[in-house]
């Protein structure tokens, strides 16, 4: 019995060193909640329990809170956010509700929890094998579909079920948890196979699976018909590609990008008839007639959000200082009939909704920590490819690179969809931010250190 309770301890010992493997696995599983109708809070009380096991170790080893400083900014956005919902004004049902309390688990997760190359190295492994079984299931069911609709939606919740009948094989691909979350899953495994390759020294056959998994995700991603997100995604690849120099080579590559964009417009443009006949291409291409021939193209290019926009505007121009309340958009839209799936719709930009439903004050403190994180993991890639501060660690590489091209990503996709309001966005940001404090914290270049008889802020 003593010898079964010792492994136990050892085992839950252990889980403090994989916070990144833990909160991944959560992450590409959070489909089962809407597609199967599973209630969200089994899995945040066993978040929730995991995070009681780290502040309990935590506390043993410090004997106060104790953490890293670059991490101060998270905890921060976290705070700012939980007191923006805590306004008597705000919406709190259960979907706001389940934002906080995810945002609650991931900052703790981040306080009480270091960051390891293992942890990174395992993470990576996840999203890798997810985003393939993700890409072979929307293919198969892309090219047999009445399999689909036979013996899979019969066993769907009732709201993905109507998703489906609404959205599957008609512009958009089969997804998994709704096509936006597919998206973020397939991207985290394309950025993770890319890092692979360019960071690991991979031998031939690696190479040649690496690369065949890339054009798969790739193929998946075009697939799925989300203007908003592939143009995003392309754009982080571009920032990427542009700052990873010094300053002669960022110029130089910025000429060729643009030469690059000419080219690939001009062939778009050229062969846009033919690639009109696609089907899978549909919403792309809808798109593309629609900026060419004027708006009057069926469905045009904004999808509606000019609406979206117009009505936000007009509440922030009536709430400037405050806003509405957090969340409280959605009850508006509803109201005037611009609704999804027959709720309310956010604003598909989240600069305006934070505007409408927070006010100046809120955009400032809100959007602050996002920049300032930005800023710094910007400035960490210049010092990564500086050729006199070369890294020899990989994973710091790794690390640092899919951090600044998800940031980018959301960043991005943010003014296109509500990407900031959805409740796996904690998930995706907790990620994103632990890789920054990875690669940052191997650079040193921090100095702020704070210490009392309950906290401690370090900067090592």
């Amino acid at each position: 019995m003593n010898n079964l309770v010792s492994r136990f301890k050892d085992y839950v010992s252990k889980l403090k060193d994989y916070p990144l493997t833990i909160i991944s696995v959560y992450f590409v599983t959070f489909f089962v909640y809407r597609d199967f109708g599973i209630r969200m809070i089994y899995g945040q009380v066993f978040l929730s329990l995991i995070l009681v096991i780290f502040l309990i170790y935590h506390l043993k080893e410090n004997g106060k809170m104790s953490f890293l400083n670059i991490k101060v900014p998270y905890i921060l956005l976290s705070l700012v956010t939980l007191i923006i919902f805590i306004r008597p004004d705000s919406l709190k049902d259960k979907q706001n509700i389940a934002y906080i309390i995810l945002m609650l688990i991931t900052t703790g997760f981040l306080v009480t929890t270091t960051q390891s190359k293992e942890d990174i190295r395992k993470s990576l492994g996840i999203y890798i094998f997810s985003a393939t079984t993700f890409s072979i299931i929307i293919i198969f069911f892309q090219i047999f579909q009445k399999p689909f609709w036979d013996f899979v939606l019969p066993i769907l919740s009732p709201t993905a079920q109507v998703y489906a009948k609404k959205y599957f094989f008609s512009g958009y691909s089969m997804s998994l948890g709704g096509i936006s979350f597919t998206l973020y899953v397939i991207i985290f495994g394309l950025l993770s196979t890319i890092s692979l390759f360019l960071f690991m020294n991979p031998s031939k056959r690696e190479k040649y699976i690496y690369s065949a998994l890339i054009t798969l995700y790739s193929f998946v991603i075009l697939l799925s018909g989300r203007r908003g997100e592939l143009g995003a995604l392309l754009i982080s690849f571009a920032v990427f590609y542009i700052l990873k120099g010094d300053r002669k080579t960022r110029i130089l590559r910025l000429k060729w990008l643009a030469f690059g964009i000419i080219v690939v417009s001009l062939a778009i443009v050229i062969f846009l008839p033919l690639l009109s006949k696609v089907k899978f291409l549909h919403r792309y291409t809808m798109t593309l007639n629609a900026i060419l021939h004027g708006s009057q193209v069926a469905g045009g290019v904004s999808s509606g959000r000019i609406q979206l926009y117009q009505k936000a505007w007009e509440l922030f121009l009536q709430n400037p200082i405050f806003g509405i309340g957090h969340g409280k958009f959605t009850l508006v839209s509803s109201a005037i009939h611009l609704s999804a799936e027959g709720k309310g719709m956010d604003v598909h930009n989240s600069i305006l909704q934070l505007l409408a439903e927070t006010g100046i004050v809120g955009l400032l403190l809100v959007v602050t920590p996002f920049i300032y994180i930005y800023w710094n993991t910007m400035k960490d890639t210049f010092k990564l490819w500086n050729e006199k501060n070369k890294e020899e660690c990989p994973y710091v590489l790794i690390a640092n690179s899919i951090s600044l091209i998800m940031q980018t990503f959301i960043l991005i996709t943010s003014l296109v969809d509500p990407i900031n309001y959805k409740i796996v966005f904690w998930l995706l940001y907790y990620i994103s931010f632990y890789l920054y404090v990875f690669s940052h914290v191997r650079l040193k270049s921090e100095k702020f250190e704070f210490k009392s008889k309950f906290l401690c802020i370090h900067k090592d």
